[in-house]
């Protein structure tokens, strides 16, 4: 079974986009556990109260539905922000420094202790979005140097559309694991429906020119 953790924007992607019940539904049947962190908890906990969404015909305050949806995921497979976390992080952070990384520390060693937690733990997929900071050149350059020196295997990194599909392998409605491609595949067909039409009505309306055209010459023939 995979052990692997979801970055705090996922969640947030996962409620911006209304996917709870399909996530919450699918992904417990996808043979994997799901593991949070202190850090991450603490980051989706700061988000503003006063941010609010509608959702069933309702105003709810997203942070309430962000640790709602993490503690729903995580349960008890939260991983703690011990010393030896923090000293891979500020490895990550010398390293990234020296590839030239230009976040300044408050900014980025919060990705980095959630990567080094994830890889003292052991855990195989980490799910972000967050390709300026956690998943930029200079961070996953560090990652690997800092974990090849400390032999250490540095998880894989994947997308919330990898997730979703990951999911959705496992739902009873097997279109959706397809959808991404479905929608495009409906897209291209309407465009070229639409062409169609237009070429039909280009070639009727020029059809009619010449039929006006030759009966308007053929007194004179």
């Amino acid at each position: 079974m995979k052990r692997e953790l979801l970055d705090s924007n996922i969640y947030g992607k996962i409620i911006e986009k209304m996917e709870v019940d399909f996530v919450v539904n699918n992904l417990p049947k996808s043979n994997i556990i799901v593991y949070g962190s202190d850090v991450i908890r603490r980051e989706l906990r700061d988000t503003p109260k006063e941010k609010i969404m509608i959702a069933e015909n309702k105003k709810k305050k997203i942070r309430i539905l962000l640790l709602n949806l993490y503690d729903f995921i995580v349960k008890n497979h939260q991983l703690k922000t011990t010393n030896d976390v923090k000293g891979l992080a500020e490895a990550y952070y010398i390293a990234y420094k020296k590839f030239g990384g230009f976040k300044v520390r408050e900014d980025i060693i919060n990705d980095f202790i959630i990567i080094s937690t994830a890889t003292l733990n052991k855990l195989d997929v980490i799910y972000s979005e967050d390709n300026r900071t956690m998943l930029s050149i200079h961070a996953v350059k560090s990652y690997e140097l800092v974990n090849s020196i400390k032999k250490l295997k540095t998880p894989k990194f994947k997308s919330y559309e990898e997730l979703k599909m990951k999911s959705a392998r496992s739902s009873p409605n097997k279109l959706l694991y397809t959808f991404p491609y479905f929608r495009i595949f409906h897209r291209v067909l309407y465009i070229s429906n639409q062409l169609f039409l237009i070429f039909v009505r280009f070639f009727t309306f020029f059809c009619h020119i010449i039929k006006s055209v030759n009966q308007r010459y053929k007194p004179f023939a």
